[in-house]
């Protein structure tokens, strides 16, 4: 319908031969007289005493469907209640006014000021008209509604803001960590809960207090308000020298009667509006905790970087084991997902939450300013009122007034009248927190994570239980056990030895730290690693110093021996007993020979053992083995070289046939298919691929064996000619199936704009190219030519 209506009814504007055809005749035509004794629009244009409706002439024509006779109605807009549909009655054609409807048995004709509005089929107006019939009412329910809210009292609304803002600074504490890159060793994860909890008591103890004060506020205010409009009406009641006129009076006395209902409504919401703090306070703090235990389990326990624990890998009790262990961090983390609703509850009951208002203790006063935008007068402060009764000047000088502070005091503290606040229950914040079942999902999440963790760290023990061996190896070798090596082989120290400096280099490939693949725990490997190093560099120094101790020892004997027997043979005998003694010792020298040369042996290979081990070669040692080094690599350096050349020709020759292949033949004909082509080549680039990068490795090992590379420049070259053809075809094919959905396009500015641009970049990938194709490549150059790229339709 039209704007000036009011409706928003879709205008379909009928062709102009329909419309003049319908007006001519109109112009002729003669309305018959309708039984109905409602009807307005009649030959002699007298208007009856009720006029129809536009829906009883809708149900009018509809019940006439069957006539042949044309029938037209004029009806205009009826001037009623703003919050009603547009209606419309009958009028005669003469008052129909500028702009009106015509309604015939078929069709409905709006007519403006500027000519005709719409045509519209009479099923399809009433559809329209039912239609903004349910709007408005809609409509109207909507406001009504908006009446009944509590936030549409001033007091109410200005407590929600404030409160809302104290809500919102508890929604910035959490009872859990959340950041995500933070790691804690099992104290310190304690120590972050118990501070986190010190905090959100603080919070919630603030958040209390506000409470209290915002609904002490609000419940004085409302009496207070309702108080003094009462002490208004009284007085406006007595009898007065006002020299405003009576009907004034009457209208501000009327006004005070209509205030003073709004008052006593807003004390009997004054409950409602404390059960939707209640319940704005029970759903933050459950939205809080949710909050909390849902970023907790998403962010921090199944977190992309850093882990969250960090522990040691021990030995314990001969067996390897992670310090603390998994199971007390479980508990740890399992007990701060389930303690957060029990510290919750006993929370909000040690700061007073569950407290009565009116037993709670008095809020601080830091900030009372915070508090003044609830004070909004309502009593209606008109000056004119206020001159009729002169209250203002009454009000300010009345004892009366001065004693009601302390009336709207006693009064709330006294008696529990209707609309007094209930308080907030410990039961309804448990059964909320049971409701969403906060906890459990977050320790089912918890568990199965902890659950992959611990078994990744089993099989991590299980993988270095090898240090376990390395630590029995080390308890083995004690002072003891050392000692027992006395007068054993050389071999012994030896293996020994060797062995010490097997698990000292084993030991250099256990990392420093190792994390779960969910990043949960960190364990710290360095610790046990440095330590059994040093306890295996302390056995090998031990093993060093025996046997330099058991050489001294050897050493020494063996000199005393030789050294007495030496003095006993320069002696010589003076006579005949003298002669016998010395052969006795010359057969007893004879046989410790063997005896002295085994020692002697035993001697060396000990010191064969210590230099071999423990002592630096000298630069004439290190040049013999740089030349029994250089002997044997020139030994089989040809074979090796020769067998390096072979292959570097066979794959060379590989690839020179695979590139001439991609740049001849159907590859350099453009009029061959796009697809295919880059299919093909596609496959040609990733063998190309594959053979520059075994030359690239044979070329690395020949600059190890020659001292010089492989030249592969010529090679390189190849390689960029493939992918060029490639990209090439690439750009050939794109821009076909581009042209073959223009084909389809509806050519506008911003079309042929995109496609400017598109050709562009097209022409400057395939200008680039020319440095690596060759011009007398036709294929190249013909693809090079401007006019190759154009829009075309």
């Amino acid at each position: 319908m039209a704007s000036a209506l009011g409706a928003d009814i879709p205008i379909r504007a009928p062709d102009e031969s329909t419309a003049l055809s319908l007006t001519e005749k109109a112009e002729s035509i003669k309305v018959p007289t309708c039984r109905d004794k409602k009807i307005t629009a009649v030959k002699n244009g007298k208007p009856a005493p009720d006029p129809l409706s536009g829906t009883e002439v809708f149900q009018m024509f509809t019940e006439r469907r069957g006539r042949r006779e044309l029938e037209l109605f004029y009806l205009k807009e009826v001037e009623g209640d703003s919050y009603r549909p547009y209606d419309l009655r009958v009028v005669p054609c003469s008052a129909a006014g500028s702009e009106h409807y015509i309604f015939s048995p078929h069709s409905v004709l709006h007519v403006t000021q500027r000519g005709y509005g719409g045509l519209l089929s009479l099923s399809e107006w009433f559809r329209e008209w039912r239609r903004n019939v349910r709007k408005v009412i809609f409509q109207r329910r909507c406001k009504d509604l908006q009446d009944v809210l509590l936030i549409a009292v001033p007091q109410f609304r200005n407590a929600l803001l404030l409160f809302n803002r104290t809500i919102e600074e508890v929604k910035g504490t959490h009872w859990l960590p959340q950041e995500e890159n933070t790691s804690f060793t099992l104290l310190e994860f304690k120590d972050v809960l118990m501070t986190m909890n010190q905090e959100c008591l603080q919070i919630l103890e603030k958040l209390s207090q506000y409470r209290a004060a915002i609904l002490k506020k609000v419940r004085e205010h409302s009496y207070r308000t309702q108080q003094e409009l009462q002490l208004h009406l009284e007085f406006s009641l007595k009898p007065s020298r006002s020299v405003e006129p009576l009907h004034r009076q009457l209208l501000h006395q009327q006004q005070l009667l209509s205030q003073l209902s709004r008052s006593e409504s807003v004390l009997q919401r004054l409950g409602s509006f404390s059960a939707l703090i209640n319940t704005i306070t029970v759903q933050s703090i459950v939205s809080l905790i949710t909050q909390d235990l849902t970023q907790f389990t998403s962010r921090v326990l199944k977190r992309g970087e850093g882990c969250l624990f960090h522990t040691e890998l021990s030995l314990r009790e001969d067996q390897l084991t992670v310090d603390p262990p998994t199971h007390l961090l479980q508990e740890a983390v399992s007990g701060a997902i389930l303690t957060v609703k029990d510290s919750v509850i006993q929370m909000c009951d040690s700061c007073g939450l569950f407290l009565e208002i009116s037993n709670t203790s008095d809020v601080s006063q830091d900030s009372p300013s915070d508090f003044t935008c609830i004070e909004h007068h309502i009593t209606g402060e008109d000056n004119s009122g206020e001159q009729c009764c002169s209250w203002r000047l009454h009000r300010e000088a009345s004892s009366r007034w001065l004693q009601l502070q302390k009336r709207t005091s006693l009064l709330l503290h006294g008696r529990r009248l209707h609309g007094c606040f209930s308080p907030l229950t410990q039961s309804q914040l448990q059964q909320q927190i049971h409701i969403h079942s906060l906890t459990t999902q977050a320790e089912e999440e918890q568990a199965g994570v902890m659950q992959e963790a611990d078994l990744e760290i089993q099989q991590l023990c299980e993988s270095f239980s090898w240090l376990v061996d390395i630590n029995v190896f080390i308890s083995e070798r004690s002072v003891s056990s050392l000692d027992s090596l006395k007068d054993q082989p050389a071999s012994q120290y030896q293996d020994l030895i060797e062995k010490t400096r097997c698990l000292t280099e084993r030991l250099s490939s256990v990392p420093s730290s190792v994390s779960t693949s969910n990043q949960l725990i960190n364990i710290q490997c360095s610790r046990i690693k440095e330590s059994l190093q040093q306890e295996l560099r302390l056995l090998e120094e031990k093993l060093q110093q025996q046997l330099v101790q058991q050489i001294q020892i050897l050493s020494e004997n063996v000199s005393s021996d030789l050294q007495r027997y030496a003095a006993r043979l320069r002696t010589e005998p003076g006579d005949l007993q003298e002669l016998s003694t010395y052969a006795l010792m010359m057969r007893e020298c004879v046989k410790m020979c063997p005896v002295m040369q085994r020692c002697l042996e035993y001697i060396h290979s000990l010191q064969e053992t210590l230099c071999k081990n423990y002592r630096k070669m000298t630069e004439q040692e290190e040049t013999v083995k740089e030349k029994e080094a250089d002997s044997i690599v020139s030994c089989r350096l040809p074979s090796m070289a020769n067998a390096l050349d072979a292959m570097f020709s066979v794959l060379a020759c590989d690839l020179k046939n695979t590139v001439s292949k991609a740049t001849a033949g159907p590859f350099i004909d453009p009029s061959q298919e796009a697809k295919e082509m880059v299919s093909r080549l596609s496959l040609m680039c990733v063998h190309v691929q594959n053979i520059n990068a075994k030359l690239e490795q044979l070329s690395s090992k020949s600059q190890n064996l020659h001292e010089h590379p492989k030249d592969l420049s010529i090679l390189t070259a190849d390689v960029l000619r493939v992918k060029a053809r490639k990209e090439l075809w690439e750009i050939l094919s794109a821009y076909t199936t581009w042209r073959e959905e223009w084909k389809q396009l509806l050519l506008t500015e911003v079309v042929v704009s995109e496609a400017q641009g598109k050709i562009a970049k097209w022409k400057e990938r395939t200008l680039s190219l020319t440095s690596i194709i060759p011009t007398r490549c036709s294929a190249a150059a013909g693809f090079r030519k401007p006019g190759k790229f154009r829009v075309s339709r």
